[in-house]
């Protein structure tokens, strides 16, 4: 199961992409936006569209950290352990995500950290028990 997750943590990055493409490509159809006026941190189309660059920025930044941990785990044998854990993992991960794009209240904010949390936590944990081997 390690290495679906490994599938599904890189199709949610790829998905995230798709969907600010589309995003893009409508408002460049429709006459909306032309198609050198993207900024890169999505701040010239507002608050919404900046929190979402955000969110694909983090799912990217992220990626050789938690694929890191899960393919060391496959690679040493481990995928007994590690897929105990790669689901949540997985389902932290998409959740901070779409937190991070529906608000940037305190409350959110406070929901995006934890569920960062729980994806470094249980990556720490794996390593933890790896190490050990």
């Amino acid at each position: 199961m390690t290495q679906q997750i490994i599938i599904g943590l890189i199709a949610w990055s790829i998905f995230l992409i798709a969907a600010l493409l589309m995003l893009r490509s409508m408002l460049v159809l429709t006459g909306k936006v032309a198609i050198n006026d993207f900024l890169p941190d999505g701040s010239n189309l507002g608050e919404a569209n900046q929190r979402y660059m955000r969110a694909i920025y983090n799912s990217l930044e992220n990626l050789p950290i938690l694929i890191g941990t899960l393919l060391t785990a496959v690679v040493m044998g481990m995928t007994t352990l590690s897929d105990q854990v790669a689901s949540f993992i997985l389902l932290a991960r998409m959740a901070q995500s779409i937190t991070h794009v529906i608000s940037a209240s305190p409350i959110a904010v406070a929901a995006r950290f934890t569920f960062y949390i729980i994806q470094l936590g249980l990556c720490g944990y794996l390593l933890a028990q790896m190490a050990t081997i």
